[in-house]
């Protein structure tokens, strides 16, 4: 059985009975409460009611954190509308809206230079709603359920060189774990295009945050364009397809990439560049030269994320990440005394606001350093954000927390 309404097995259809029971206190919040909805959250997690309930309720929390209801009046920051890719257009031939993804046009490294992660995800999440409404409207014009997209992942230009940077990885990859988390089932296919030697490699980082269900809705179209232009046009019609992919919708002035309607993307200016962090709970130190300063975080649930970002206004600083056992909090600890969890080291934060998580495995006493050490002669003022977020019900559930670092 599909899983789809009307196609539900004994097994399924109690599955749905139990999840719509469960749900009975925030019923009133789901932005919508038919049968179709919900099974689209038991699809994506095998009809494991538990788990699509979690699923479920930490959407309903990310609806209000993230302010789903106002995201299509959202206006986003200028270097996003011009050169962020992810863009809808057109139909396919079952009436399903296209959206485009030109990751290898994509320039990650100006991206992280020039726009706020939140903005960042608050795009991907207003592109989803996008979606959503561009299904709603299609099912209205067509008198029949539409509930799902097609997308084409352009890989063109895509390079180790340009695109293998850590920030921008991660800040892909995060992006893609809150779009399935709140946009569950809502791909018909993915279709990857122009696949490039490095294919591979590419999938390998994605495909850890990807569910089974997604990854069998990914197809590579390998070859050269006159191959998967053909196999493209089987699945929408030419009108609706863009020339350069093998149809006949051309933009302004006949540009077959239609650029003014999927985006460019292309190098970011520098002018849209950021230096330091823009958030308002930024805190702010200056470290002495041959000095450094501490930062204590108190852990107290396993797996929790410890994030920081931070930047200085001139020069470079050491930085590092540090465990201490309960009974020392409060008592300052020489690096040697404390156990690595990241080693401190030189990051050229005057260049780059630095961004980065740990995945504490142990609960206690997490020490944030900033080393001026190696300088005898200039101070160092920081300013930097340092926060714990404890993990959700359904990550510690999965066991999803191993210990990860990620230093930009």
């Amino acid at each position: 059985m599909s899983g789809h309404v009307g196609d539900l097995s004994a097994k399924q259809q109690t599955a749905l009975d139990k999840l719509r029971s469960a749900l009975q206190d925030i019923w009133d919040e789901l932005p919508e409460n038919d049968d179709h909805f919900l099974l689209r959250w038991l699809r994506a997690r095998n009809f494991d009611v538990k788990k699509a309930e979690l699923l479920l309720r930490d959407h309903v929390s990310m609806r209000k954190e993230w302010d789903f209801d106002n995201l299509l009046e959202w206006k986003a920051p200028e270097v996003l509308d011009k050169y962020f890719s992810g863009r809808m257009c057109g139909n396919d031939r079952e009436g399903r809206p296209i959206f485009f993804e030109r990751l290898g046009k994509c320039d990650l490294r100006g991206l992280v230079r020039s726009a706020k992660r939140e903005d960042i995800i608050r795009f991907r999440l207003r592109n989803g709603v996008e979606l959503l409404k561009a299904c709603k409207d299609q099912s209205e014009k067509l008198g029949r359920r539409v509930d799902t997209i097609t997308m084409i992942y352009d890989l063109e230009d895509l390079s180790l060189q340009r695109h293998f940077y850590t920030p921008g990885i991660n800040l892909t990859t995060e992006c893609v774990q809150y779009f399935e988390s709140n946009f569950p089932e809502i791909l018909h296919r993915v279709y990857v295009v122009n696949v490039p030697p490095i294919f591979d490699i590419v999938y390998a980082i994605v495909k850890p945050f990807l569910n089974e269900v997604t990854r069998k809705k990914i197809v590579k179209l390998s070859g050269p364009p006159e191959v998967f232009t053909e196999q493209l046009r089987e699945v929408v019609d030419p009108p609706d397809l863009p020339a350069c992919y093998g149809g006949t919708l051309v933009g302004p002035d006949g540009d077959p990439h239609c650029h003014a309607m999927l985006c460019a993307c292309g190098d970011i200016p520098e002018q849209y560049f950021i230096s330091l962090p823009v958030d308002d709970n930024v805190q702010h130190v200056t470290v002495a030269r041959g000095s450094t300063e501490h930062v204590e975080l108190n852990v107290k649930v396993p797996h929790s994320v410890i994030k920081w970002n931070f930047a200085t206004d001139s020069n470079n600083i050491g930085f590092g990440v540090h465990f201490k056992e309960d009974e020392h909090a409060g008592v300052r600890r020489k690096a040697k005394q404390m156990e690595d969890v990241i080693p401190t080291k030189l990051v050229d934060s005057h260049l780059l606001a630095q961004e980065g998580s740990y995945v504490c495995e142990k609960t206690g006493v997490y020490v944030v350093r900033f080393s001026n050490q190696h300088s005898w002669v200039r101070s160092k003022t920081v300013h930097y954000t340092v926060d714990v977020e404890e993990p959700s019900a359904e990550s510690t559930e999965s066991g999803t927390g191993e210990a990860a670092a990620v230093l930009v």
